[in-house]
């Protein structure tokens, strides 16, 4: 993981003194935690960056949080120059442009938060 004091600063600080909420984007359709299928792909944009694209879905508190933390594949290149899949965590803007944020389907028997908090993203070229 990489974080750094002004990562903190920035995104942890107000999470933990209750000023900001973050939700979690990583649940894919059917596809509860297996990271080899997952289809949200960030690709570099060229200057320095990630284009995100893909869907969401049971993303609690979306449509509360300031922040999506977002799962996605990318690739890695190793010291051989192997490129391998990995699964990168974003932190994103609800606010970014691209977020569609939805109501999710049935949520199949969880009854502590409430429907109206339980959200699908769909993450169309997100920078």
């Amino acid at each position: 993981m990489n974080m750094n004091i002004p990562f903190v600063l920035r995104y942890l600080n107000p999470v933990i003194r209750g000023e900001k909420i973050i939700a979690y984007a990583f649940q894919e359709g059917y596809n509860v935690a297996d990271t080899s299928r997952m289809s949200t792909v960030a690709l570099p944009d060229g200057n320095g960056g990630y284009e995100i694209t893909g869907s969401k879905m049971l993303v609690y508190n979306a449509s509360l949080a300031d922040n999506i933390i977002v799962f996605a594949s990318t690739a890695k290149t190793d010291e051989t120059g192997n490129i391998t899949q990995a699964t990168t965590a974003f932190i994103v803007s609800k606010d970014a442009p691209g977020i569609t944020i939805c109501p999710s389907p049935t949520t199949l028997g969880v009854k502590d938060i409430p429907v109206s908090q339980v959200s699908a993203c769909i993450l169309n070229d997100i920078k």
